[in-house]
Parts: C-alpha cells; structure tokens; sequence
C-alpha cells in the first residue's frame, strides 16, 4: 500500500485544526474542564507543525527539519502537561521544567546533528519516545485506585500507541541507515509515520474529552448524592441505600444495624466559636466515623448535626462495639480549629433488625435509633444506647 506523503501532510493538518478549534472553543466556553485549553494549544502547534514540512520543497529543509522536530516535541510536551493539569494532585508532582528540558533537547538535537542525519532521528527518536513514556505513566497513572474509564484507557492507548511509534521508528534508523554518509528518510516510512501519527491525534483527543466529561458527570452525581459540608452522603441518597440495604437484608436474613449519631451540645459550639468553627467541626466528625466504619457501611447526614450509619450483617454486640468506637474516637481527641481545642462529644442511639420482618419496617428502624438517641441524650450524652 501506497501513502502520498503530501495528502497525508495537509489531511493531517486540516483535522488537528478542527479538533483545536472544538477543543478550545469548548474550553472557553467552560473553564471548569481542567487541562483543556492547554490541550487545545497543543492542537494548535500540532497543526502548525505539518505545513512546515512542506519548506523542504522550496529549498528550506534545514529550517523545515528543525521547526517540525521542535513542534513535535512542544506538542507531547503540552498535552503532557495537560494530562497533568485534569489529574490535578493524583498526578506525580514533576516540574514543568522536565517537559521544557525535553522541548530544548529536541532543538539541541535537531541543531547540533542538522547535517547528520542518522544521528538527529535516532537520537530524536529516542527524546520523543522519552517523552512519550512519561506522558503514557501520567494518562495511565500506575497508583490510581479508582477503576480506569473509558476516556482514561482510550488516552492510555493513544500514547501508548506514540511512544511504540518512536522507538519503532529510531529502530529502523539504527538498523537501515549507513553511518558514514547522510541517509534520507524513506517517504514511506514518513508517510506511515504520519499515518500513526493522525491516529494517535484522534486517539488521544478523544480520550482526553472522554475523560473530562467522565469527570463532569462523576461531579453532577457527587453533587446530587453527597453532602456538600461533610461530604459523605446526603439524605437523598441515604433513602436509596435504605432500600438496597433492606432489600438486601430481608432477602440474605441477616440484620442491618443503624446508628443515629447526634453532636452534643451543637448548638453552644456555633453560639461560642462561631458557623465556620462549627462547620469544621461538623466536617472532622464526619471524618472520624467514616474512619471507623468499613468499605461496605454507610454514613449519610441525617439533618443537622445527625449522622445516620448502615451497617449491614451486623448483630447488636458488633453495632455496640462500632458504636463506642466511634463515640470514644471522636470524644477524645479535641477538634482544632482557629487556634481553639474545641472538646466533642457524640450520643448514638443503635437499632439492629431484619427489614420486612415486622414490625421492622425501615422507617421504624430509623425512628427506633432515633429513640435510642434520645435516650442516650436523657441519660447525660457521650454515651451509646441500644434498642
């Protein structure tokens, strides 16, 4: 199969200016999608760096092979740090410096070896697919704990996609060129590299949209089930999990466990330090149960300074000993905030029943702990009681 060089040249060109075009239109219209725009600039210096190809044409293909080597590399380098910039603190804190070091490397390359032509596209090769690796670790993010989406392993395809192409390319210069006289570049290897290359364009931008919008909708849905302030979950989203929960309770006869969990002396904190001490307040208790419940509990605002947890397949004694877990946890340790140690104190009510076996209806467990609470309350607060 044949690829003219040319046609390849300004198709290339034409669909990186339209992907550029989108891209930052969409990042200036909405600036709250991170590494956008940088990704888009970099779409913009990928464009420009095809037409310079054509300066070998006219008699400038000193100039033409040191703009595109510089350009090449000035793209990896933004879409790098792009990639970078939507990780946000997930990403590996490397400086930009690294990006700008590879882009003055490939310019110190493409001038030093400008006459000797072996040397600039093996070591050429070997900068770009350095760079390339790093972007691949950075879209790939070996550390990540989430599961990978769509938008993350499409990007992850794309890059790794570029660096093969690079290495495999500085392979070939190794293995065909003579050493001992200047090698031209087959027009075919060049077409099929900027074949790749169109493919690792569209790859790579696609998966960097797909993951912003991942990202977007993965926000919207935290807004609509979290609570803003304390961040675990919110009431809405509480009376779906009742219902998995119950559903899930009634069906393996195993009991679920509820503690109603109340700030004591609420109230006094916000009258004497102030809403923002009381908010951090709220926020670190939050905290401090989370850390004492598992990964198959669930901790909900209730209203106010009430926090409601789900404990499925857990027994009164397994409840009892969360819940003094939790009270003792949060009870002695003050909370910090604006130069005060302000001392906090919980009550918890716990109710333990099968829902669907009455009289255990959902709504009677809740208002069951909710019993048990006031009973803690009545009895002298910072204490746990079962019912």
């Amino acid at each position: 199969m044949t690829l003219d060089l040319a046609t390849l040249l300004w198709t290339l060109t034409v669909v990186s200016s339209v992907l550029a075009v989108a891209v930052l239109v969409v990042a200036w219209r909405d600036r709250a999608h991170a590494g956008l725009g940088i990704w888009g600039v970099g779409l913009v210096v990928n464009a420009l760096s095809y037409p310079m190809f054509a300066l070998r044409a006219v008699g400038w293909p000193h100039v033409s092979i040191l703009i595109v080597n510089v350009l090449t590399a000035l793209t990896i380098a933004l879409h790098l740090r792009a990639t970078i910039a939507y990780q946000g603190r997930r990403a590996w804190n490397i400086s930009p410096w690294v990006e700008w070091a590879a882009v003055a490397a490939m310019a110190l390359i493409a001038t030093v070896f400008l006459h000797h032509d072996q040397w600039r596209n093996v070591l050429g090769s070997v900068c770009l697919a350095g760079l390339s690796f790093l972007f691949l670790l950075h879209a790939w993010l070996p550390g990540l704990r989430r599961k990978r989406l769509t938008g993350r392993l499409v990007l992850t395809a794309g890059t790794l996609l570029l660096a093969m192409m690079f290495t495999l390319r500085g392979l070939f210069m190794v293995l065909q060129a003579d050493w001992q006289s200047n090698y031209r570049v087959p027009d075919q290897v060049q077409a099929w590299t900027y074949m790749v290359a169109m493919a690792v364009i569209l790859l790579n931008t696609m998966g960097f949209v797909l993951m912003q919008m991942e990202q977007a909708v993965a926000r919207q849905h935290d807004l609509a089930t979290h609570d803003g302030l304390t961040g675990v979950y919110n009431r809405l989203e509480l009376n779906d999990a009742l219902e998995r929960y119950g559903a899930r309770s009634a069906r393996d006869n195993t009991p679920l466990a509820l503690l109603m969990i109340d700030i004591d002396h609420f109230k006094t904190v916000n009258d004497r330090y102030g809403h923002l001490a009381g908010d951090h307040v709220l926020r670190e208790v939050a905290q401090r149960v989370a850390k004492r419940l598992r990964r198959a509990d669930m901790l909900a605002r209730f209203g106010g300074e009430e926090f409601l947890a789900l404990l499925p397949g857990t027994n009164v004694q397994g409840a009892m000993v969360v819940a003094e877990g939790v009270r003792c946890a949060i009870a002695e340790h003050p909370v910090a905030v604006l130069g005060h140690d302000i001392p906090v104190t919980v009550s918890v009510g716990v109710h333990v029943g099968i829902p669907g076996q009455a009289p255990y209806t959902t709504e009677a467990m809740i208002a069951a702990s909710d019993r048990a609470l006031y009973e803690a309350k009545a009895q002298g607060r910072n204490r746990v009681i079962a019912q």
